[in-house]
């Protein structure tokens, strides 16, 4: 009779860690799928600046280097984007008509001439680069239940992100 109770016992302990496995499996899908979701969604929003910049990819390119290093000089400019001294000219005298740039005495050296981004060049950079994933309203949409039970399950994804990270040294 012991053995049988205890069979039986058993029997329901791996019943219940098998509907455990079976419900993890399934939550852990529904995550997958709503991440796939959401990244489908914000990478759109993200892309949606570059479908509608009347820039060309050497302009953002230029804007990008005079954002990072600075008012430059044409030959550094034309190292870093791998082009020609002409084509970095053709570039700058299309960011400057389009007020992104301007050309600039170098105050070191009064033969240079430099060129460096303007405000509007510098914002249209950000507009492109920082865009950061538009989550704020969405957030604001959950209910507070909701809300503390996302915070509970990113925290915890997070914790264990970190754990793997730190195992692997």
């Amino acid at each position: 009779m012991g053995d049988e109770h205890t069979d039986r016992a058993v029997e329901r302990q791996d019943a219940g860690r098998d509907e455990q496995a079976d419900e993890r499996r399934v939550l852990v899908g529904r995550v997958e799928e709503a991440g796939d979701v959401l990244s489908e969604i914000f990478l759109a929003q993200r892309l949606e600046p570059i479908l509608t910049t009347p820039l060309t990819v050497q302009q953002l390119r230029a804007l990008a280097v005079l954002q990072l290093d600075g008012p430059s000089g044409a030959h550094h400019l034309a190292e870093v984007l791998g082009v020609s001294a002409a084509t970095v000219s053709g570039i700058v005298d299309r960011l400057v008509t389009a007020e992104m740039a301007e050309r600039r005495p170098d105050p070191t050296d009064g033969r240079v001439r430099l060129v460096a981004a303007t405000g509007r060049g510098a914002e249209a950079v950000r507009r492109l680069a920082a865009r950061e994933e538009p989550t704020q309203h969405l957030l604001e949409r959950l209910d507070l239940d909701d809300l503390r039970a996302l915070v509970r399950g990113i925290v915890a994804l997070a914790d264990a992100a970190r754990a793997e990270a730190d195992a692997r040294g």
